[in-house]
């Protein structure tokens, strides 16, 4: 044998120790795959059970979010309502202030001219401090009579309320007679309020002397939420006033009565008032666009 064929068998020889080694130490750290990738399906098999039960929960919180968002959305808008009716209040308030500041200014003014012609003559002013008191003397009576007017205003508010209900009981009495009398084909017909006359359906309204302009026509700016504040677009300027009480009603797509309405407070160009008796005609809402008028004229 020669050297180079001496060299090529140690070289063989340890090739083969090596792959020996290799084998002996692949075969001692083998595992058993099988086993693995079934462990590793069970572990897919959990997380995708976990990801299921999260998109689950995923969705529930989002229908949650979506029913906090609409909550929120309704809760904004009676919270826009409330500081609509607010600021009309509180409009109101500032106009009885500022009233009330100009007479107290006044007020101040005559004290102070009082007060200069007091210092000028001792004598005036003895008398004057007679006539303080006798002008704190009717003061006090004042009082006592205005609390005594005021209790004569509830209770004249409440017999006005009982008159109300018994008048628009009678309307609707006389309404039901009406139409006994249309179905029989009688000429005669019953108005349903003061001024009613020939040609008045059953249970139109007619409004009595109002002291507003009968060429007086207006429209509902805005409703409250409970239906029973409205706002239009007529005021002072137009002849209204605190107290005057205007017909509601729609043209389109049929002429509707809706009811009455009794003004709370006027400004120049629009006025704020409340539906009397707290409620529409047969429950029906008024709404934005409707008009307003101080009585019905009868139909031709």
């Amino acid at each position: 044998m020669t050297f180079v064929g001496k060299i090529l068998v140690i070289v063989i020889l340890v090739f083969a120790l090596f792959f020996l080694a290799l084998t002996t130490v692949v075969f001692t750290t083998t595992e058993n795959w099988k086993d693995k990738a079934t462990d590793n399906a069970k572990k897919i098999a959990e997380l995708n059970t976990d990801v299921t039960n999260a998109n689950s929960a995923a969705a529930a919180r989002t229908k949650d979010l979506a029913d906090a968002k609409k909550q929120h959305a309704d809760e904004v808008a009676k919270l826009k309502v409330q500081l609509n009716d607010l600021t009309t209040a509180r409009n109101a308030t500032q106009v009885e202030l500022d009233k009330f500041r100009t007479e107290l200014e006044t007020s101040l003014e005559t004290m102070k001219t009082s007060l200069a012609a007091s210092e000028a003559s001792a004598t005036e002013a003895n008398n004057l401090r007679a006539l303080l008191a006798a002008v704190q003397k009717q003061a006090n009576e004042f009082k006592d009579q205005q609390r005594q007017l005021n209790d004569d205003i509830f209770e004249l508010r409440r017999q006005l309320q009982d008159a109300t209900n018994r008048s628009r009981n009678l309307q609707e009495r006389v309404a039901s007679l009406n139409q006994v009398i249309q179905a029989n084909n009688l000429t005669a017909a019953v108005g349903t309020g003061p001024g009613a006359g020939a040609g008045a359906g059953p249970g139109d309204p007619r409004s009595a002397s109002t002291g507003l302009p009968d060429t007086l026509q207006a429209k509902i700016t805005r409703v409250n939420a409970r239906n029973d504040e409205v706002e239009f677009d007529a005021g002072s300027d137009d002849g209204v006033s605190v107290g005057s009480r205007l017909q509601v009603f729609r043209l389109t797509p049929r002429p509707e009565y809706l009811g009455q309405i009794e003004v709370l407070s006027v400004d120049p160009d629009h006025a704020v008032a409340r539906v009397v008796n707290g409620g529409t005609r047969n429950g029906k809402r008024i709404q934005e666009g409707d008009d307003v008028a101080p009585k019905i004229r009868p139909r031709g």
